[in-house]
């Protein structure tokens, strides 16, 4: 048999190659997916709502998701700045700053500067957003 007929093609092994191979190829049939999340026990108190559709959009990283859940689990008027994200997470804050930016992309984040009386550049207001929808200010 000459070679290449028949023959299969090589197995990639490298990490990169897995996951690509992993995220495009098609969904199986439900019965042949694998194992489901189980849970030991749920929450009773002291926990967040966040809808599905903002924890399982695609275009997010799971580290702008992370932090999408993370702002959204403090309550409104909550006094947040940069520094206070990055001292949260071990990440960093180059890491931080790349995930609010990704936030504000898909329209998740809004920042709203202030700018006093006089010109000077006072607090930023973190506002959270449902990309979907207008934006309408409380």
């Amino acid at each position: 048999m000459p070679k290449g007929i028949g023959a299969s093609a090589p197995i990639s092994n490298t990490p990169s190659d897995q996951a690509f191979s992993t995220r495009c190829r098609p969904r199986p049939p439900v019965s042949e997916r694998g194992r489901s999340v189980r849970r030991a026990t749920s929450p009773t108190s002291r926990f967040s709502k966040i809808a599905h559709r903002w924890s399982r959009d695609e275009r997010l990283s799971w580290k702008a998701r992370g932090l999408l859940a993370w702002l959204n689990s403090h309550a409104p008027g909550f006094r947040i700045s940069e520094k206070r994200i990055v001292c949260a997470a071990p990440d960093g804050r180059d890491a931080t700053r790349t995930a609010i930016r990704e936030l504000e992309s898909h329209g998740y984040l809004v920042r709203e500067r202030e700018r006093g009386s006089d010109g000077r550049l006072g607090g930023v207001d973190y506002i959270l957003c449902e990309p979907w929808a207008p934006l309408v200010l409380q």
